[in-house]
């Protein structure tokens, strides 16, 4: 979960939020949220819901993880004789 603290850090400066108004928002105690910044107490995956809702953003968006990324993960399709598109 290291990447979501990260991610959530970044973000919070980019968007020059203070972690007590965001933890508010994201339903935390500013003692809550700054614990689970700082590594002390683990996210789960309720946590990363939270945070990414309160960011309105989707969790892949904390992961790092772009719908265009996904898309050229993928690859070509292979077609074989008689497959359509």
């Amino acid at each position: 979960m290291n990447l979501i603290i990260q991610n959530t850090k970044a973000i919070l400066e980019s968007r020059g939020l203070k972690q007590k108004t965001f933890a508010q928002k994201a339903g935390y105690s500013e003692q809550q949220l700054s614990r689970k910044l700082a590594g002390h107490s683990p996210i789960t995956w309720e946590d990363v819901l939270k945070i990414a809702n309160a960011l309105e953003l989707t969790p892949n968006d904390l992961y790092g993880i772009s719908v265009e990324e996904k898309v050229s993960d993928l690859g070509e399709p292979e077609l074989k004789d008689g497959d359509m598109l």
